[in-house]
């Protein structure tokens, strides 16, 4: 808990991918909806082009809170060592 309360522990990684998985399905939706009203161009490139960088925003997003938890780990065994 205490890891929890001092930012040393993320549920950020997690809410991003939840976050992911809903912004997918809303692109793909619009796609769907695009595709139904004749634009099938505008559709094609929502679907492929705004799901990939989708995708490309929320890895980022995890990488960099990936990094954090690594870094924190990394600075709890130097505390563990040192005693």
């Amino acid at each position: 808990m205490g890891d929890f309360l001092e930012f040393k522990k993320m549920i950020s990684g997690t809410l991003v991918k939840l976050l992911y998985l809903g912004g997918a399905i809303g692109i793909s939706v619009l796609a769907c909806v695009e595709m139904m009203q004749g634009r099938v161009g505008e559709a094609l490139l929502c679907f492929f082009g705004g799901n990939f960088f989708w995708r490309l925003g929320c890895e980022s997003m995890i990488l960099l809170f990936s990094m954090h938890e690594l870094l924190a780990s990394v600075e709890k065994v130097n505390k563990s060592g040192r005693n």
